[in-house]
């Protein structure tokens, strides 16, 4: 990709307060702008024909759904208009007025740097006035997109980006509503794209004067089955590039022996390099494995599941402990008794059933599907108590830690 040709993209839905201020000051940075109206049931499409109208070197063009259909139908309404006139990136920024169109030529910048790269704005870690929802939101995302790619970033979430459009085609996004701008971030890794970020402001408004869109039910739990799909295909090998031959197998096996050495994450976690999250999140994956009927192969799919998954196998591996006796055998017995409570509504368990020669494998076949059924109900939780015991024991080592280096 030689020459670097950019249109800014601005969807907007009922930002009529708002929308005229961030096009002009984008266009007074010399980018063409493409205004796609989602749908708006305000005064949104006035606003934007008189824009249109006093434009005085053209370089806005204004497209309109009839109806709303969500943040991601309108961005792909603005790539392709991108793309017919001949633009390789598409730079984009929501109408809400909560981010500032200057901060666009630094990622620009950027992109012409890295042609195949998304850039991804990134907001201030703490900023004034942002709700507690988002804030939490912000940082479980970015933990998905870790254990989706491997990347850290700071800001997953941010609507002020820098797409490349070819290798966007090709990336094979198909999710809808805001779950887009999180999906196009693991498939352009997955496709061997850089993403990276670029310090940008955020303000958020007080509450009367903010216009949001988001359905805090509906939508995260979109986002939450978006990512669990995506960690699930993360579990799958996929094709790799081939590495150099000087990195034979003893280097393999060093890097091996020192990504599973507990010793490293804990020293990690001391010293703040493994997130209060990352080591919860490990830790609760440990026992959702621990928890299932795969007795016996626990460790094994811990080490795998952490290596796919990109977590620290210290944390899975010493959650999957939860299937260690007494506490194993007391899930166990507990995850058979919900399974088979579900599976054939009596409350009555397997050692009521009469033994003959025609039930002896029924019994241990409907023994692990039982478990399987109970652990499926049963691992959720226990999953939540060592999610909130791994973010105790962080922040408790981090403490000793602090206090250590101050005494």
């Amino acid at each position: 990709m030689n020459e670097v040709r950019f249109v800014v993209v601005i969807p907007t839905y009922n930002h009529g307060r708002s929308v005229a201020d961030v096009v002009r000051r984008t266009m007074a940075l010399g980018l063409d702008v493409i205004v796609v109206n989602d749908g708006s049931t305000d005064d949104t499409a006035a606003v934007l024909d008189e824009l249109e109208r006093s434009s005085a070197r053209g370089g806005l063009e204004v497209r309109a759904h009839e109806r709303n259909l969500g943040k991601a139908a309108a961005l792909r309404t603005g790539f392709a208009i991108a793309a017919a006139r001949g633009a390789t990136h598409a730079g984009t920024i929501d109408a809400d007025g909560q981010l500032d169109p200057e901060d666009l030529p630094a990622l620009m910048a950027e992109a012409a740097r890295h042609p195949s790269a998304l850039i991804i704005g990134r907001r201030p870690d703490r900023m004034d006035a942002c709700p507690t929802r988002c804030a939490l939101g912000r940082r479980y995302a970015s933990l998905a997109v870790l254990a989706q790619t491997g990347l850290r970033l700071g800001d997953t979430q941010c609507g002020l980006r820098v797409y490349p459009l070819d290798p966007l085609e090709n990336a094979g996004c198909r999710t809808a509503g805001y779950a887009f701008e999180t999906e196009v971030i693991t498939r352009m890794a997955w496709a061997g794209h850089e993403v990276r970020e670029v310090p940008v402001g955020c303000r958020y408004f007080d509450r009367a004067d903010r216009v949001s869109h988001w359905r805090p039910w509906r939508d995260s739990l979109r986002q939450g089955v978006l990512h669990a799909k995506l960690a699930g295909l993360a579990l799958v090998p996929r094709t790799r590039a081939s590495r150099s031959s000087r990195d034979g197998t003893r280097s393999r096996l060093h890097r091996l022996i020192t990504w599973l050495n507990p010793l490293r994450s804990w020293r990690e976690v001391r010293e703040g390099r493994i997130g209060d999250l990352e080591l919860a999140s490990g830790l609760a994956i440990g026992a959702m494995i621990g928890s299932s009927p795969f007795y016996g192969l626990h460790t094994l799919m811990s080490v795998y599941v952490a290596w796919r998954l990109h977590q620290h196998p210290a944390a899975v591996v010493l959650g999957s402990q939860v299937s260690i006796p007494p506490f194993g055998v007391l899930l166990a017995a507990a995850s058979m008794w919900f399974g088979h409570l579900i599976l054939t509504g009596d409350p009555s368990h397997l050692g009521s059933a009469r033994l003959t020669w025609e039930s002896v494998w029924q019994i241990p076949v409907r023994g692990f599907a039982e478990w399987l059924v109970g652990s499926l109900l049963l691992g959720p939780i226990v999953a939540a108590l060592a999610f909130a015991l791994g973010l105790a024991i962080a922040r408790g080592a981090r403490r000793s830690a602090q206090l250590t280096g101050t005494s």
